[in-house]
């Protein structure tokens, strides 16, 4: 049977006049116009709901459901736009979820595809609170280094808190039951509202500069995040910081931690806790104090007595020393003679290897040895200059023999040099320029130095240098 094209109406069947067939489609394509006509209305919406269902496989995308208390919404988000996302998705989380609306056209369920996600309501403010915690521990801000240590027996304590409120009947109350000395002075702020945290960092500043308290509780009721957010202010973090007093903090129940808890001095869980950690219980104090003297005395009695068995026992010890004292005084006199006796054998001892060594001194002086070492050199000069002379003797008279037997050789060859140097020296006189010069001849040159070799070499009035054989001079041409 032929299928009907999507959009084929009986009434168009009936205005041919043709019998309106059945129509049949496909789980495909019913599936496929579904999706269609879902994502051409629901182009891009925000959805809120709470995150379930939470599952985000190895390919990086996630897969959740966002419900309400009526219905669930099946959603996806792929993983480019997952890393986008700047906070962590948690199951129970609040959330407003953007993105186009389709149908899985597999399973056939209505799902939103996402593509930002932010948190919704309470899920703002914690983010905020994320925000500015990060920020102030990167700061070193709730470091432990940075806590004031409480004192032990605080004689003031200082309460910031509404003054209408439960925490401050609570502090009052637990303070009273536990010391009734106890002086507390209240700075009042509101602890909710718009603002709030601006009154509360004023209340702390008070009891700080004013000097009158050793301790501060800050402290407030339970509540909502919303209720006890004015303690997540970063003004108020910064003005507990700031304190030259130390806090303690006990807002709401012991399960809420707000940015104050972080930064205080220390964290009580509630108003009640706080108070109970300030001020210690006096009658505990006083019991504690009465145990102790106690304690203290009776081992002082203990001692005492001790010591005074022990002198008993030493002073039936104790006999006349004079006895003593002589004996050892007869023990030190021997010692001394001994003493005396040994240092005059050792005087004795050391005379007699003084002299030796006197006498050795004597034989060995340096004064005998140099001579000697004189006498014995003078001795081997002596007779190193006799060797010397004996040996240089023969070689004189040898160089002299030589000496005479080369004198007419050397003399002949000195003639005949002087001879040929005689000759020679003729022989370059007669060549030299100078005794042509000589014999009445002149040389010639122009201004640049070039020989004048021919009449026609010269023109008229041009300069000429004149060489003759003792000096020169310059001449005009007169005639060609």
């Amino acid at each position: 049977m032929a299928q009907l094209p999507l959009g084929f109406t009986k009434k168009a069947a009936a205005a041919r006049g043709d019998p309106a067939p059945r129509q049949v489609l496909t789980v495909a394509q019913i599936q496929h116009h579904l999706r269609q006509q879902i994502e051409a209305q629901y182009r891009t919406v925000s959805v809120q709901g709470e995150i379930s269902n939470l599952r985000v496989p190895g390919s990086g995308h996630a897969y959740f459901s966002l419900k309400d208390r009526h219905a669930c919404l099946r959603c996806m988000m792929w993983r480019d736009e997952l890393q986008r996302v700047p906070f962590r998705l948690t199951p129970g989380a609040e959330i407003i979820a953007t993105g186009r609306v389709t149908v899985y056209e597999k399973s056939g369920d209505l799902q939103l595809v996402a593509q930002t996600l932010e948190l919704a309501g309470v899920g703002k403010l914690y983010e905020q609170y994320e925000r500015i915690k990060a920020m102030l521990v990167a700061e070193g801000l709730t470091d432990a280094a940075l806590k004031k240590p409480l004192p032990r027996f605080p004689r003031r304590i200082g309460v910031v808190t509404s003054p209408s409120g439960a925490a401050l009947e609570d502090v009052l109350k637990t303070t009273l039951r536990r010391d009734a000395r106890a002086h507390v002075i209240v700075s009042p702020t509101r602890v909710q509202g718009r603002s709030v945290a601006f009154e509360i960092v004023s209340a702390i500043r008070r009891l700080d500069r004013s000097g009158l308290v050793d301790v501060i509780i800050l402290c407030r009721g339970g509540g909502s995040l919303e209720d006890l957010w004015a303690f997540n202010e970063e003004p108020v973090a910064r003005a507990i910081v700031a304190a030259r007093t130390p806090i303690v903090t006990g807002v709401g129940h012991e399960t809420d931690t707000t940015i104050a808890d972080l930064v205080a001095d220390f964290r009580a869980s509630t108003p009640t806790a706080a108070a109970e950690h300030c001020v210690p219980v006096r009658r505990e104090i006083v019991a504690r104090l009465e145990r102790a003297e106690q304690r203290l005395q009776d081992n002082l009695r203990g001692r005492l007595t001790a010591l005074s068995r022990d002198l008993y026992r030493l002073s039936d010890r104790l006999r006349d020393p004079s006895a003593t004292i002589n004996r050892r005084a007869q023990t030190i006199d021997d010692l001394l003679l001994s003493a005396e006796r040994a240092a005059d054998g050792h005087l004795r001892s050391a005379s007699m290897k003084l002299r030796a060594l006197e006498r050795r001194l004597q034989t060995a002086a340096p004064a005998a040895r140099v001579d000697r070492t004189k006498h014995r050199l003078a001795l081997a000069e002596a007779r190193l200059d006799t060797a010397m002379q004996a040996q240089l003797a023969p070689r004189r008279q040898r160089l002299a023999d030589a000496e005479r037997r080369a004198a007419p050789a050397i003399q002949k060859i000195v003639a005949e040099r002087r001879h040929r140097l005689a000759r020679a020296a003729a022989r370059l006189d007669a060549l030299s320029p100078l005794a042509v010069l000589g014999r009445g001849y002149a040389v010639v040159r122009h201004e640049d130095e070039r020989v004048v070799r021919r009449a026609e070499d010269v023109r008229f009035g041009e300069r000429v240098t004149v060489r003759v054989a003792e000096g020169h001079f310059v001449a005009r041409v007169e005639d060609e």
